[in-house]
C-alpha cells in the first residue's frame, strides 16, 4: 500500500514542479518584455512635468546629452572654478586663447587669399570656406586646451554672478585678466606671423591688409545700437 501511495504521489509532485518552472519562465519573459518597452527616465520626468509635478533640475540624464537646466548648473560650477583660479593662470590662459584665435584668423585669411578664382566666380562659396575653416579651427583649439576666451567668460562668469555663486569682484578680475591676455596673445601672434612672412604672398598680403583696412575704416555708428529713431 505504501508503494502504491508513493507511485501515486510522484506524478503529482512532478506536475507541481513543472507548473512552478513554467510560472518562473513566464514571469521572466514578462519582465524582459516590459523592460524592452519601458519608458526612459527622461520621458517619465517629462510626463511628470506636464502633470504639474516638480522636476529636479540637476537630475542625472540617461545619456550623454544634458538637459538645459543641467547645462546651466554646469556653467555655474565652471564659474566657481574660474573665480577660484590663480590670476596668473587666467592671464596665461587668456594669452593662449588670443594666440589660438589669431591662428584661426590667419588661416582664414590665407585660405581666402589663396582662392582668387573661387572668390571671383563664387564669392558666397569662398566666404563659406573661410568661415568653415578659420574660426572653427581657433575655437576648437581653445576648447581642447582649456584656454580663457573673454567672450566665453562673459557668459560663464555672469551666470555665476546672477545665481549668486560668484562675487562681482571675481567677475571683474576674470574679465580684465582674460581680455588683457587675449589682446596680448593676438598681438604676439600677429607679430610672429609677420616675422615669419606667413602672409608674404602678394594675394595673402593684399587680403590681410584689405581686411584690416576695412575694419579700421568702419564708422563709430556701426558699433553702436540706436536707442531711438
Amino acid at each position: 500500500m505504501a508503494t502504491l501511495s508513493a507511485v501515486a504521489v510522484a506524478p503529482a509532485a512532478h506536475a507541481a514542479r513543472v507548473r512552478a518552472s513554467f510560472r518562473r519562465a513566464s514571469s521572466a519573459r514578462t519582465s524582459a518584455f516590459a523592460g524592452a518597452f519601458a519608458k526612459p527616465a527622461s520621458t517619465v520626468v517629462a510626463s511628470n512635468a506636464r502633470r504639474g509635478l516638480r522636476v529636479v533640475a540637476n537630475a542625472a540624464p540617461t545619456g550623454d546629452a544634458l538637459p538645459p537646466p543641467a547645462v546651466f548648473n554646469t556653467v555655474c560650477a565652471t564659474a566657481e572654478k574660474k573665480a577660484a583660479q590663480d590670476p596668473t593662470t587666467t592671464l596665461v590662459l587668456g594669452f593662449s586663447a588670443g594666440a589660438l584665435i589669431g591662428i584661426g584668423a590667419l588661416l582664414m585669411s590665407c585660405i581666402g587669399a589663396a582662392s582668387p578664382a573661387l572668390a571671383a566666380a563664387n564669392p558666397g562659396l569662398c566666404n563659406f570656406l573661410k568661415g568653415a575653416v578659420g574660426l572653427p579651427a581657433g575655437l576648437t583649439l581653445v576648447i581642447l586646451t582649456g584656454a580663457e576666451l573673454f567672450t566665453g567668460n562673459v557668459m560663464t562668469m555672469l551666470s555665476g554672478v546672477l545665481t549668486k555663486r560668484v562675487k562681482t569682484e571675481a567677475l571683474i578680475r576674470n574679465w580684465v585678466l582674460s581680455y588683457t591676455g587675449n589682446f596680448i596673445g593676438s598681438v604676439v601672434m600677429a607679430y610672429l606671423a609677420f616675422g615669419a612672412a606667413t602672409a608674404a604672398a602678394p594675394a595673402a598680403k593684399a587680403a590681410v591688409i584689405g581686411i584690416a583696412t576695412t575694419k579700421a575704416s568702419l564708422p563709430v555708428r556701426r558699433y553702436t545700437i540706436p536707442l531711438s529713431r
